[in-house]
């Protein structure tokens, strides 16, 4: 899935999250709306509408990533998700 265009800088009900996932290649869910996980080092930055967001992250071989956070408009949330090796 293609990155989502930016929104109207002037509408003011937007933020944004700048999402950092380790190993590249996971899947991104941001409210269960899939992402495609950039590659390497590069962040993954969604535009979503002030409030709270749940982020999910997975992978093959990995435990699975999950957080809320609250945002709020004009700002941009870091999220970073470092995924581990699963045990199984």
């Amino acid at each position: 899935l293609p990155r989502r265009a930016p929104r109207d800088a002037g509408d003011s009900r937007y933020a944004a999250l700048s999402i950092r996932v380790t190993p590249a290649g996971s899947v991104v869910r941001v409210d269960g709306e899939r992402w495609d996980d950039t590659q390497d080092d590069e962040e993954l930055i969604v535009q979503v509408l002030e409030g709270r967001h749940t982020i999910e992250v997975s992978h093959d071989g990995y435990e699975p990533f999950r957080t809320t956070v609250t945002v709020r408009s004009g700002d941009t949330t870091p999220v970073t998700a470092d995924l581990r090796r699963s045990r199984r």
